[in-house]
């Protein structure tokens, strides 16, 4: 294997598209979320291999993947839905695996598969284009190949809209105890190289700039507004922007269906317990408002301490109804020694805002 057909391990492991996050497995334990769709009858049935048939076994396989991509011979995420907050559903995987012998001048084949309950829903396509873009940008191969299996008509449907008008070889495999026709395509990276860069060029010159930034930056982003706003989105967004060009993120979370008020405290820039409390006295309770920046201290020792490019806040101090001067100085003269590039930003709702709302949103702007 020569230079030039290694792939690389350093580049942006974390891809996304509009509703997709890929994930590359770092440890074999990672590959657990996909074990109960490869031994699923139907899932199964439409892989391209013959899948493990106990954990053992696919711990194994899982092994013997990351052994291959630690020599630059194999690529593959686990991809998930984004469900906000946090939360993500998994949908199927996506790899590049070197292939002997060569197809049509092919070292590597795109393989691609969906868990039952993703069927119909367009993942194939989108996981399979990111991983042609990862490909186009970051290698040097010069073409890939792709097929489908005798019957597998969604994969043949995937495959012929990323390579079209293209007569495929005709090969055979041995899975489940028969031997099947199998579909080859080839796609030249070459030529989808010039249309991508052609088509991204502003975008990868922004984006050169950024991969830069995210790895060396340390810093608080702040986000502040009413309900509706529009943090918690942002958060996530910032989030995976960051990690998608090799940064650690921090995010924090506010109001959020999946999580119980209760749980995930140790997430929660913003107490409700003690916001319910400083409310129930009254706010003029000097105990509670302590309680409050030793809650804000020592969560951000913890920001401190780790390893974050940027700590993305959704809800801090700024919260807590009347909270005194010399408390918020206190929050505040801590961050400036914390290391910290310290951002602060303040989001509007613009639309018009009708009845009984505008009052306690204007009181709650100048607070803020």
């Amino acid at each position: 294997m020569t230079a030039e057909d290694r792939l690389p391990a350093t580049q942006p492991d974390i891809l996304t598209t509009d509703r997709l996050i890929l994930c590359p497995p770092t440890r074999a334990s990672d590959w657990a979320d996909e074990y109960p769709y490869v031994t699923d009858a139907i899932t199964s049935l439409w892989i391209g291999w013959d899948t493990p048939k106990t954990v053992a076994e696919y711990e194994a396989a899982a092994a013997d993947a990351l052994c291959r991509r630690a020599h630059g011979n194999y690529q593959g995420w686990s991809a998930y839905r984004d469900l906000g907050n946090g939360g993500r559903e998994f949908v199927g995987v996506v790899s590049l695996e070197w292939v002997t012998p060569q197809m049509r001048g092919a070292r590597y084949e795109l393989n691609f598969w969906v868990a039952e309950a993703q069927w119909g829903k367009g993942y194939a396509y989108e996981m399979a284009r990111a991983a042609i873009d990862w490909a186009v940008r970051w290698t040097e191969l010069p073409c890939i190949t792709m097929s489908w299996t005798h019957g597998n008509e969604r994969s043949r449907s995937v495959i012929e809209r990323l390579i079209p008008g293209q007569e495929p070889e005709v090969h055979s495999a041995y899975k489940n105890g028969a031997t099947l026709p199998v579909y080859h395509y080839v796609l030249d990276l070459q030529q989808t190289r010039k249309e991508y860069f052609e088509k991204n060029r502003s975008r990868l010159a922004r984006e050169s700039v950024e991969a830069a930034f995210w790895p060396r930056a340390r810093d608080i982003v702040h986000f502040v507004g009413v309900c509706g706003a529009g943090k918690t989105t942002l958060v996530n967004r910032l989030a995976k922007r960051c990690a998608y060009f090799g940064g650690k993120a921090i995010g924090t979370i506010d109001y959020d269906p999946h999580t119980p008020d209760h749980q995930g405290t140790d997430r929660r820039a913003f107490s409700r317990d003690l916001d319910r409390r400083n409310n129930e006295a009254g706010s003029h309770d000097p105990a509670i408002h302590r309680e409050i920046v030793e809650h804000s201290l020592a969560l951000l020792e913890t920001w401190k301490h780790s390893d974050a490019n940027v700590v993305l806040v959704d809800r801090w101090y700024e919260s807590y109804d009347h909270l005194p001067r010399e408390c918020w100085q206190q929050i505040e003269d801590a961050i400036k020694g914390s290391g910290f590039n310290y951002r602060r930003i303040l989001l509007l709702v613009v639309e018009s805002i009708q009845g009984e709302e505008v009052g306690p949103i204007r009181e709650r702007l100048l607070h803020t």
